[in-house]
């Protein structure tokens, strides 16, 4: 939302606008939602293989190591945190009592069930070649469903967990890529971006560069 930011960074800035954010998060104006169709905008425009970062991510590694995993069936989410039956937590139980009570359907029609035995990876990180973009149709058609049906945060999570595990040979990327997600990492940080990027601002790509780096292996440890 302040492309600004990003001036003088070696890379393509793409303006989405207000009117295409809001469609984005569809009728249940879901935040995630707009992730799926992220991808697919990105995909349609550059047909090449695409990662999806979240904004709180840091690179640990070359964004090369990444790409290698991507390509004809095979796909790429951040890590695979465990069974959605197996997850001990107030959410874990949510989402696994919701998809015990509820069905679904495919796009022809067929009913769909997503078993609790699912694996939940974590949509920090997603990949996909052009070669597989028609899955982000279903993962976007699942992910409405479970809208219609639920308000938990992780729904599009979901979807493509179960969807990319059946369809692609799915593999993480926690080693490329750091994700500071939980509470305990996330809450602190964030009260520390606008004093970080106010500095940078001032700084030269390089001494921009020097700087993140800097900050971002110190909230690491």
């Amino acid at each position: 939302d302040r492309p600004e930011s990003f001036a003088g960074i070696p890379a393509t800035v793409e303006y989405i606008s207000s009117e295409r954010w809001r469609e984005w998060a569809g009728p249940s104006a879901f935040n995630h939602r707009r992730k799926i169709l992220a991808l697919r905008y990105a995909m349609e425009k550059y047909s090449t293989p695409t990662i999806l970062l979240d904004a709180d991510t840091w690179l640990r590694k070359s964004p090369l190591e990444i790409f290698k995993r991507v390509s004809p069936g095979r796909s790429l989410m951040h890590i695979r945190e465990a069974r959605i039956c197996d997850i001990a937590t107030p959410q874990g139980y949510a989402i696994a009592e919701f998809l015990r009570k509820e069905s679904f359907r495919e796009k022809s029609g067929k009913v769909l069930n997503v078993p609790v035995e699912t694996a939940m990876w974590n949509a920090g990180v997603v990949g996909l070649d052009p070669a597989d973009r028609h899955l982000l149709e279903d993962v976007l058609y699942l992910t409405d469903q479970f809208c219609m049906k639920s308000s938990l945060h992780i729904l599009e999570q979901t979807a493509f967990s179960y969807l990319l595990a059946q369809r692609t040979k799915l593999q993480e990327a926690s080693d490329s890529v750091f994700h500071y997600w939980p509470p305990y990492l996330h809450v602190p940080f964030k009260g520390k971006l606008p004093t970080i990027m106010e500095a940078m601002m001032r700084l030269s790509l390089e001494e921009k560069c020097s700087y993140a780096y800097a900050m971002r292996r110190s909230e690491e440890h």
